[in-house]
């Protein structure tokens, strides 16, 4: 029994077969992330051939058949053309499309990580006065959010302040203010992985956490906060989804975080 299924994807992996076919991983609003047979596309002649290029954004018609996908038309929607030009923006795409990857499962619809991608995808392309490192740090905070894995920052764990600067507690995913770690929890660091927090990194975190969704990139701190609060956010999703993701040391080579 065959069918055909409409929907709207991201390519976020590209594996070349024989002369010109592709298979690729797509990641959808309807269908979550699956993989698609695409023969011919590697041709310059295939209507289908941009549709099929890494990051491409589409409207896609795909077959269905014995369990396998195959890509039958597709229309470009965007191509995120710029990120191939810098290759700050290049790392940090690569980056973010291995998370997604990683954290989707198949048939299984997450649409706002795909929005959250996309979105990241057009401001790296675009790049105007939002600094890697930032987009970096919001791309991290929203998937865990969007993954039921956010920290808890909105106040300390221990008594509750919530103006103090402080560490985020990695594995337990809390805040603890530094007056709380120092008199209570100091003789714990051992078994505790503690990330610095400033007064202004907290609140950061706090505003990207609970912005919409289309405002979560719309703030902009200075570059010693972005800092601090990229390198939280990195350890953080890290320990949280089990990532070891070989793109993030390509990323860290070619952009100062």
């Amino acid at each position: 029994m065959s069918e055909y299924v409409n929907i709207k994807g991201v390519v976020v992996r590209e594996t070349n077969l024989r002369e010109s076919d592709k298979l690729l991983t797509v990641v959808s609003f309807e269908k979550g992330k699956l993989a698609v047979n695409c023969r011919g596309v590697r041709s310059m002649k295939s209507k289908r051939f941009s549709a099929a290029e890494l990051y491409a954004y589409s409207d896609m018609t795909l077959l269905y058949k014995d369990g396998v996908y195959s890509l039958k038309e597709a229309e470009l929607i965007e191509s995120f053309y710029g990120i191939r030009y810098d290759i700050e923006s290049f790392a940090a795409s690569s980056y973010f499309s291995e998370i997604l990857e990683s954290v989707c499962i198949e048939n299984q619809p997450d649409p706002e990580l795909v929005s959250l991608f996309l979105n990241s995808m057009y401001l790296l392309a675009n790049r105007k006065d939002k600094p890697i490192p930032f987009i970096k740090s919001v791309y991290e905070l929203r998937t865990a959010l969007e993954e039921g894995l956010a920290p808890d920052v909105s106040c300390c764990s221990v008594c509750a302040g919530t103006d103090s600067p402080g560490y985020l507690d990695i594995a337990n995913g809390v805040f603890v203010c530094a007056d709380c770690f120092h008199s209570e929890l100091s003789s714990q660091e051992g078994g505790r992985f503690l990330v610095p927090l400033g007064r202004d990194s907290l609140r950061l975190a706090r505003s990207i956490l609970a912005a919409p969704s289309k405002r979560a990139f719309s703030f902009s701190p200075d570059r010693q906060v972005i800092s601090e609060l990229s390198y939280a956010s990195e350890k953080y999703l890290l320990y949280h989804t089990g990532g070891n993701y070989n793109t993030l040391e390509f990323l860290h080579s070619v952009v100062q975080m």
